[in-house]
This record gives structure tokens, C-alpha cells and sequence, in this order.
């Protein structure tokens, strides 16, 4: 009795297993996007219109133009005369 309830048991796992691979391998299927899809340029999240919080998300061109600001305003470095 023992040992056909263990491979009972046994059989019901491997069914168990079995459905739940084949669950994963099409929620893969679904998540994948087309082939024919545009993919982002930066291929990140853009948030939508509703989700920007002014002075917290900012663009990519608004970076860039703090980047260039702070380029223009860092020091050049002051290389003494005798290390030449």
C-alpha cells in the first residue's frame, strides 16, 4: 500500500510540473513583444503624461542641457609649473 500511494504521489507531481512549465513557457510567449514592434531609442520607461512630477522627472533634453551648463562652468585644471 505504501508504495503505490509514493508512486501515486510521484505521478501527481510530475503532472503538476508538466502544467506548470507549459503555463510559464506562454506567459514568455505573451510578455515577448512582436517582431514587428518599434523599439524605444533609449529603451527605457517613458512615463506618460499624468505620471511626470514637474522638477522630479525630466527629460532627456533637459539633462543634457543641465550637463552642458555644468560643463561650461567647471574650472579648467591649474597644472603647476614645475610638474612640467
Amino acid at each position: 500500500m505504501k508504495y503505490s500511494s509514493i508512486v501515486v504521489l510521484s505521478f501527481l507531481c510530475a503532472v503538476c510540473l508538466v502544467g506548470c512549465e507549459h503555463e510559464a513557457s506562454t506567459a514568455e510567449q505573451a510578455v515577448k513583444p512582436s517582431a514587428n514592434a518599434e523599439p524605444s531609442s533609449a529603451g527605457g520607461y517613458e512615463p506618460s503624461a499624468d505620471e511626470r512630477v514637474p522638477g522630479i522627472t525630466m527629460s532627456q533634453e533637459e539633462l543634457d542641457k543641465i550637463y552642458a551648463e555644468a560643463r561650461r562652468n567647471m574650472p579648467l585644471p591649474v597644472i603647476p609649473e614645475d610638474a612640467r
